[in-house]
């Protein structure tokens, strides 16, 4: 084990980087950094985790002083993330000074990342369930706007992007299927109701409601699927893959999961064109670091935590030569199980509770969830050029967004769909990790 991690600088640098960040919320990590400085005793090594833990430490977001009382706010803001649509508008975070605020606004305003504004609203306290919330200090609920300066128009471009394809699918289908739609394609979730949250959630496969890694999988195969019909140079084709994808993360508000699976992306396809194999660990690893250093509030966030684990379990148990071996169904089946056992833990540590039908669910609906994003983006992308075209898939896609409803409605009831756990440590929780990793050792030096 040592040996292979050993040669991936991008796994220690983006440990170090991590547990650098992490100082501001425990003391673990300094006994995380001296543990793996004495466990892998070599300078290769050594030196990158140091120095980036350094970096980290540097960079750590500060525990900000929380608002306690209400008052009025006037005053000039920068928006520093892109704006989500919820169910009583949109939110977003905003930088006053060097402190941070989350904001209240209405869906008519059209504020982007990077812009700047004159708001006026009311100031107060964040909710008790908020937590770290990115470090910021309160929330504001936004009366008045009046724009300054706009960012980079790219940022405005994608919530265009989103916007139309919103308005699209309401147009197309029912509101239930709808919100659907758009979360899974877009991550607009203000419209799903409570009890369809729910729902998934009982039955493991909430994950798929707002867009991450597996729908850019998804939408990066569609999208070379279409570009191979075309006559171009394979890098062309890859190009205009990882440019599309990039929009495609702007309007789905650059949300941890998606911004690691575009690299990650951004890293295999060329690898797979100069006919080189790709390290999925160093790529992870790569994701990672860029992650952190634009945002390092990110290193708190459960949904980061949660995509940099189902990834990395992916690329440490599915070898390609054992995969080129295996069977459809195994095929099918490994990969659902991969990601369910690599996040159950830290899923059972955070809520107390796991789905033990989660993988039943996925290999159910995942499909079709899959069949309703690729069927979208081609209804979306027809009706723009061919209206009665785009009429025609619009229609193969209500039917599969009821099917995954009542089903997923029915899976959240069976017996089993949560199951509730004693509270246990943070050391049992690196304890149970140890394992994974020790019966990955195994099993790769076997093969």
């Amino acid at each position: 084990m040592r040996n292979e991690l050993n040669h991936r600088p991008l796994i220690w640098i983006a440990i170090g980087l991590g547990c650098g960040v992490s100082t501001s919320f425990a003391p673990w990590p300094w006994f995380a950094i001296l543990g793996s400085s004495l466990l892998f005793r070599n300078l290769r090594t050594i030196v990158p985790l140091l120095l980036a833990f350094t970096v980290g430490f540097l960079i750590r977001p500060a525990i900000p002083e929380l608002v306690r009382e209400e008052s009025e706010f006037e005053g000039r803001v920068s928006i520093d993330s892109m704006p989500q649509r919820g169910a009583l508008g949109q939110s977003c975070l905003a930088e006053i000074g060097s402190e941070r605020y989350l904001l209240y606004f209405s869906a008519e305003e059209n504020l982007a990342l990077g812009d700047e504004a004159v708001i006026q609203g009311e100031l107060n306290a964040l909710s008790e369930s908020a937590g770290f919330s990115s470090g910021a200090r309160g929330t504001i609920k936004v009366s008045s706007v009046r724009l300054l300066s706009e960012g980079f128009s790219i940022w405005r471009i994608g919530q265009q992007v989103a916007d139309h394809f919103r308005k699209t699918v309401e147009n197309h289908l029912s509101p239930e299927s709808a919100a659907l739609v758009r979360g899974v394609c877009f991550n607009q979730t203000d419209a799903i109701e409570q009890s369809d949250w729910e729902a998934f959630r009982r039955f493991g496969i909430v994950h798929l409601l707002s867009a991450s890694g597996f729908h850019v999988f998804v939408v990066a195969g569609l999208l070379l699927a279409i570009l191979n019909l075309i006559p171009i140079p394979r890098w062309l084709q890859i190009a205009v893959v990882l440019g599309a994808l990039g929009l495609f993360a702007i309007a789905a508000g650059l949300r941890p999961p998606i911004i690691r699976s575009v690299l990650m992306t951004a890293v295999a396809l060329p690898a797979y064109t100069l006919r080189r194999e790709p390290d999925g660990l160093s790529a992870v690893g790569l994701a990672s670091v860029v992650n952190i250093l634009v945002n390092p509030s990110v290193i708190v966030e459960l949904g980061f935590q949660l995509s940099v684990l189902s990834t990395l379990g992916l690329v440490m148990f599915l070898d390609e030569r054992l995969v080129s071996t295996w069977p459809k169904w195994k095929l099918v089946l490994a990969p659902t199980l991969i990601a369910t056992l690599a996040t159950l833990p830290l899923i059972g540590f955070v809520f107390g509770e796991v789905s033990l039908i989660g993988v039943i669910g996925n290999l159910v609906i995942a499909p079709v969830v899959a069949a309703i994003i690729v069927l979208s983006l081609i209804a979306w992308i027809l009706g723009s050029v061919a209206p009665p075209l785009g009429d025609l898939v619009w229609l193969l896609v209500e039917p599969l967004t009821t099917f995954t409803l009542r089903t997923t409605e029915l899976g959240g009831t069976l017996p089993g769909s949560l199951i509730r756990l004693p509270g246990f440590s943070v050391l049992s929780l690196v304890l149970m990790y140890l394992l994974l990793l020790t019966f990955w050792r195994v099993r790769h030096e076997k093969s």
